[in-house]
């Protein structure tokens, strides 16, 4: 009689899940927030959406993020800051004048010569110290990475 009863583990998805205490059962696994179809195996995404929260691409964004329930970390520039290791993280899969806003008025008010004479090299330090020239939003989703929003971008970068 018994041996006919499916395992739990059969009837149940077994999902590591922060927010249960470390573990959580659920029947509907793809629909878990932070939790995403890979190859038909469930892989568990860590997401973190760096930007500032005034700025409109931003906003824009994590609008997208949340219509879509995708859980996400934000971390906010001019409050958390900004580090060297982040911009070093960052420029192994996107190049550096991707991670440059040079359309901002941060740009347009820096020293002229110190424009002209900017090598790729002393960009991260410029980063550091003046995170708004940093184009916004930056997407980082385990070892990908994403500069700036258009939801076309976003539904291609998500598979949806």
């Amino acid at each position: 009689m018994w041996t006919d009863m499916p395992k739990i583990s059969e009837v149940f998805a077994y999902l590591a899940c922060p927010w249960a205490g470390g573990f959580c059962y659920s029947i509907a696994p793809i629909r878990h927030p932070r939790l995403q179809p890979y190859e038909g195996v469930l892989r568990w995404h860590s997401m973190k959406l760096y930007g500032i929260k005034n700025c409109d691409t931003v906003k824009r964004a994590r609008a997208w993020l949340e219509q879509h329930g995708l859980a996400y970390e934000f971390h906010d520039f001019r409050q958390d800051g900004l580090d060297e290791t982040m911009i070093r993280r960052w420029q192994a899969t996107v190049s550096i004048d991707t991670l440059l806003n040079r359309r901002g008025t941060t740009w347009r008010n820096l020293d002229t010569s110190l424009r002209d004479n900017l090598a790729a090299e002393d960009i991260p330090a410029l980063l550091v110290s003046h995170p708004t020239l940093v184009k916004r939003p930056v997407l980082e989703r385990d070892d990908d990475v994403m500069v700036g929003f258009s939801d076309k971008g976003y539904s291609s970068f998500f598979a949806i």
